[in-house]
């Protein structure tokens, strides 16, 4: 676990202003902003899309970011409301499982009390199930 960088708070910040951006308080809809960054510099940005079949913030950012061919994913954050305030959020499970493939080497900022931290897709899914195939390629 490592403390979070001046460019790990501006991508919080990022993640936050996206969700601002979209956030629609009389649905469901669009309560997740995310942002990451790849290891070429570049930064992409995702919402969750809420509906029959969703797509979670995190999945629609590294979606970004592989449409642009950039699949070397370095750090990644997403951002929720809770109780009224913008909040970094723990990726859900079904995140952990898709990042463990898509992103097997990317740093994840959560918050860890009152701190933000930064850990290794490993420490934070530390079992995760393996794909046997590399999706990262």
């Amino acid at each position: 676990m490592e403390n979070c960088t001046k460019n790990d708070l501006k991508l919080v910040e990022k993640a936050k202003k996206i969700l601002q951006k979209n956030y629609k308080s009389d649905s469901i809809k669009h309560t997740v902003g995310c942002a990451l960054t790849t290891k070429s510099g570049k930064e992409y940005l995702g919402i969750n899309l809420d509906g029959i079949h969703s797509i979670c913030g995190e999945q629609c950012a590294v979606s970004c970011a592989y449409v642009n061919g950039d699949r070397d994913i370095d750090t990644i954050v997403a951002v929720g409301i809770v109780d009224g305030q913008y909040q970094v959020l723990s990726p859900c499970g079904n995140c952990r499982q898709f990042l463990s493939e898509y992103a097997p080497n990317c740093k994840v900022i959560i918050k860890n009390g009152d701190e933000l931290k930064k850990l290794t897709l490993e420490e934070l899914l530390p079992y995760a199930y393996v794909c046997h195939v590399d999706y990262t390629k």
